[in-house]
């Protein structure tokens, strides 16, 4: 809180010093560029007077001496010592064709000569005086920097002869004074200036800076949540406006922060009965506890019961409250009849005072209210929620109400299809299991009786063999062809339940030198193929026996499903993707159609251009793979060959 004053005020300190820097700043500038602009007009004036003063002085006394007015020296100092009284900065001097001092405004010089008033006067005066007198014409310079004028005029008279009229006026002290009096004109409007911008600052202060300090701390109140009212003390229309504006603005943002407060607090009421519903697993205890959130709430009685209709009735299913003789006393002795049942029967929820039921007068209760709301779907209605209350709800609570019932029974639906869910699981698993005993008995007990067939089929084919016709032979090789395709089966199906019965046991599995074995041992068999394999080093945790099912189908059926008169061609390669390992297998076979490429891995299934086999290969490597969490799927066109895809996830230690 200390910090947050701190940081209005320093906000509130910071526009107002910045205010009065700008005003001052703006004034100050004014009065030195008003005093600069006197300063320059003044000297350029003064310039130009005080220029054409020692031109008209030293004119002055030339005709004066051209006149016949000036006759004698003596005259000619008098005439110079008025002169000097007009003005003190003015150096008049009159030499003769000698260079001599005849007459001067200043004490001490007369009968000095030109050369000896250097660096007294002027430091060129010796030379400007000479070349005067020798060129008899007269001379005007400007020495601006030392503030300075000098006029050397040359004159003749019968009485004094030839001479030269030097004058020299220094306007440097007038310049002076000049500046004095502009630094206290500066410093008057300075001064009058800073008590202006004071005095402005104050208004501003008063009128602008504090409803403006106002303003923001209203603002940073609002920001932390905390809505006050702003409150400004000011006759400024636009702050005025800007008050009222503001203020209504903050209203809305109450009613605003209300209502979503009211709403987050149904939403929060929502996901917990969401989560109740979702973790437990018992629908009562389920039941039960959205009963005692419903019963926490504002205006409600901490009664509550839910009744659920099963058998056409409706039975309490959780109570809050209540013991179990208060409740069959108030509820089940008119079942059919009360209010749980008429709510129920209609599907509607029903609101009522408790002086308005037929027994209020028997019981020994206290006047309430029920609201009675159906727990129902669009499809059915299971049951009721009866609550307790102690004053006519609001509509904000009958609606949050409303969704939790609506919620309880999309639960209950969820419930209930769980547990169907649960028995047809189990008696899949049941006829899965019948399944598998019944495949294990019959591969197995085929076994015994078709090994005698083939027996009996090779006996007689032995002991009559002199006295069989041709087509007879036929027959009995077709039955033992026959019998060997059964026997396949009959393996294919013990593999198949051995398989699924497997426990998976994991192992490191170098893959080259697993797939190289393996092919050893095909290939050891005599058969016409060539394999290549291809792949990195690699060892994966795997379960071999497995792995040995997935590999040694997929090559057998290449190898069966081979183009006639061509040699088979197997290319087995694989790489690491992500988390998984992906194995591909190419040959050069028949194809299958791509109609039948979503049915191959049925059980029994052969696609048409495959006239061999039990049509169980596929199947067995399908869950071989499925059991070690991997997918697999192919590609094949007919006449080119297949392509096998398999996926299998890298199993960690």
């Amino acid at each position: 809180m200390v910090s947050e004053k701190k940081n209005s005020s320093a906000l509130f300190n910071s526009i107002g010093s910045r205010i009065i820097v700008i005003v001052i700043s703006i004034f100050f500038i004014a009065s030195l560029s008003f005093a600069y602009y006197q300063y320059y007009i003044q000297h350029e004036y003064i310039r130009f007077s005080y220029n054409k003063l020692s031109d008209s002085i030293a004119r002055m006394v030339f005709s004066g001496i051209l006149s016949g007015s000036i006759n004698t020296e003596k005259e000619l100092r008098d005439f110079l010592s008025r002169l000097s009284n007009i003005e003190e900065s003015l150096a008049l001097i009159v030499f003769d064709s000698n260079k001599k001092v005849i007459a001067s405004t200043e004490k001490g010089l007369s009968g000095k000569s030109s050369e000896d008033l250097k660096g007294i006067i002027e430091e060129e005066i010796d030379e400007e005086v000479s070349e005067v007198l020798n060129g008899f014409r007269p001379i005007k310079r400007s020495y601006f920097r030392r503030g300075e004028y000098e006029t050397v005029m040359p004159f003749e008279s019968p009485a004094l002869g030839k001479g030269v009229i030097y004058a020299l006026i220094d306007f440097r002290p007038v310049m002076k004074r000049l500046k004095a009096t502009l630094v206290k004109q500066v410093f008057t409007l300075s001064l009058i200036f800073a008590l202006c911008s004071l005095a402005i600052y104050l208004l501003i202060r008063r009128h602008v800076l504090l409803p403006m300090a106002a303003f923001l701390k209203a603002v940073e109140d609002v920001t932390r949540g905390v809505y006050r009212e702003l409150k400004l003390d000011v006759s400024l229309m636009e702050f005025l406006t800007l008050k009222r504006g503001f203020n209504r603005m903050l209203g809305a943002l109450r009613k605003r922060e209300e209502v979503i407060k009211e709403k987050n607090e149904q939403l929060s009421t929502l996901y917990w009965v969401s989560e109740t519903f979702l973790n437990e697993t018992s629908i009562e205890r389920a039941l039960e506890k959205v009963l005692l959130l419903m019963v926490a709430t504002g205006g409600i009685k901490k009664k509550g019961l839910i009744f659920l209709q099963k058998g056409g009735r409706p039975e309490l299913a959780a109570k809050v409250g209540f013991e179990d003789d208060e409740v069959h006393r108030r509820c089940t002795r008119r079942i059919f009849n009360c209010i749980c049942s008429r709510a129920l029967k209609e599907g509607t929820s029903i609101f009522m005072d408790s002086e308005a039921e037929e027994h209020f007068d028997c019981l020994e209760i206290e006047r309430h209210y029920h609201l009675i709301m159906p727990i129902m779907t669009r499809m059915r209605t299971y049951g009721v929620i009866c609550l307790y209350l102690y004053e006519p709800p609001s509509e904000e609570l009958r609606v949050l109400l409303n969704h939790i019932s609506e919620k309880t029974a999309v639960a209950i639906e969820r419930y209930n299809l769980y547990e169907r869910l649960n028995e047809t699981s189990k008696k899949l698993t049941s006829v899965n299991e019948e399944m598998r005993s019944l495949l294990n008995a019959v591969s197995h007990d085929l076994r015994n009786p078709l090994v005698s067939i083939e027996g009996y089929a090779d006996m007689l084919k032995e002991d009559l063999s002199g006295e069989l016709k041709i087509e007879q032979i036929e027959f009995l090789k077709g039955i033992k062809r026959n019998v060997e395709y059964i026997s396949e089966i009959a393996r294919a199906l013990l593999k198949l339940s051995r398989i699924e019965k497997r426990v998976i046991s994991l192992e490191d599995i170098n893959i080259r030198e697993f797939i190289d074995g393996l092919c050893s041992d095909i290939l050891a068999k005599g058969q016409d193929v060539e394999i290549n394999v291809s792949g990195p080093e690699l060892t994966i945790r795997s379960d071999r026996t497995l792995l040995w099912h997935i590999f040694s189908n997929l090559i057998n059926n290449s190898i069966k499903y081979a183009k006639d008169g061509e040699s088979a061609i197997i290319e087995i390669d694989w790489m690491k993707e992500g988390n998984g390992l992906m194995f591909t297998l190419r040959d050069n076979g028949i194809g299958i159609d791509r109609e039948q490429l979503d049915s191959v891995f049925l059980p029994f299934h052969r696609a048409t251009s495959m006239s061999e086999g039990t049509g169980l290969g596929l199947s067995i490597v399908k869950k071989c793979v499925e059991m070690l969490g991997g997918k697999v799927w192919l590609d094949s066109v007919k006449g080119q060959g297949t392509i096998v895809y398999f996926e299998l996830p890298l199993q960690e230690e």
